[in-house]
């Protein structure tokens, strides 16, 4: 008798770890077909599967993850940036020394950018900031915020302090030198021979950089603008064919064949 009942106890838990396990599985398991499904473009079949993992492991420890995931989704079905806003909040005071309200943080930034409203997004970077202290990307952005509210003094003089971390990644190198060469381009729009080795000086230290299109045709106006008229002629229609806005750069070989024609009439 003795024996049966430990039989019986020893199934039951069995039984115990293997449902349990199951459990872990199961969650596992959905996680990784909403991932699935969001990676194939599938954004309502993935909505459904993270929604599933709400209402089925309401404490699981990566549920933060899920809600930022339905988060963005939301975003990108319904179209609705109020909403969104919303969203996005509700997982920082949520869950608020979270990686998700971390990512939550960064895109109320992007929204307060798009709506600018400039004070909010310093804020926000602020708050950022003091979560993560050494992230050089969330300076770049506060650096970044000056430009669009036209400081670009101010904008230049962050990119150059950043540039002065002797630690930066080779990306992040390159990024902080692109948006510092475009704050001398509008900050020092009457020092063009600055701005053209500025923008030189990006093309010979990152030669494939994939900002090349843009620096080159940032030269190009540049040597327009000193009446330089070949070299501006020659670099557009060397990128013409990759940029990835030719009707742009038509329209300045239009403008430079058109002063040239004028200045042929008047000799």
């Amino acid at each position: 008798m003795l024996n049966r009942l430990y039989l019986l106890y020893c199934i039951g838990i069995l039984f115990f770890f293997i449902g349990g396990m199951s459990c872990l599985s199961s969650f596992d398991d959905v996680y990784s077909r909403a991932q699935s499904l969001e990676g194939e473009g599938k954004y309502a079949a993935s909505l459904k599967q993270y929604q599933k993992l709400m209402t089925t492991y309401p404490a699981h420890k990566k549920l933060p993850g899920v809600e930022y995931r339905i988060a963005v989704l939301s975003e990108q079905l319904m179209n609705d940036d109020q909403y969104a806003i919303l969203s996005h909040q509700r997982i920082i005071d949520k869950y608020p020394l979270t990686r998700a309200s971390i990512l939550s943080r960064e895109r109320l930034v992007e929204y307060a950018v798009q709506y600018k409203q400039w004070d909010k997004a310093a804020t926000i970077l602020q708050n950022l900031m003091h979560l993560d202290v050494k992230n050089v990307r969330y300076k770049a952005k506060q650096a970044q915020l000056y430009c669009y509210e036209g400081k670009f003094d101010q904008c230049s003089l962050e990119f150059m302090a950043l540039l002065a971390n002797k630690e930066l990644s080779v990306r992040m190198n390159e990024w902080l030198h692109f948006h510092y060469a475009l704050a001398v381009f509008y900050s020092q729009k009457e020092q063009l021979p600055l701005i053209i080795s500025t923008f030189k000086e990006f093309n010979d230290k990152f030669p494939s950089s994939t900002y090349r299109l843009e620096t080159m045709f940032f030269l190009a106006l540049c040597y327009e603008n000193m009446g330089q008229l070949g070299k501006s002629k020659q670099i557009l229609e060397d990128i013409q064919t990759e940029y990835p806005n030719p009707d742009m750069i038509q329209k300045r070989l239009d403008i430079i064949s058109h002063y040239d024609r004028y200045m042929q009439k008047r000799k």
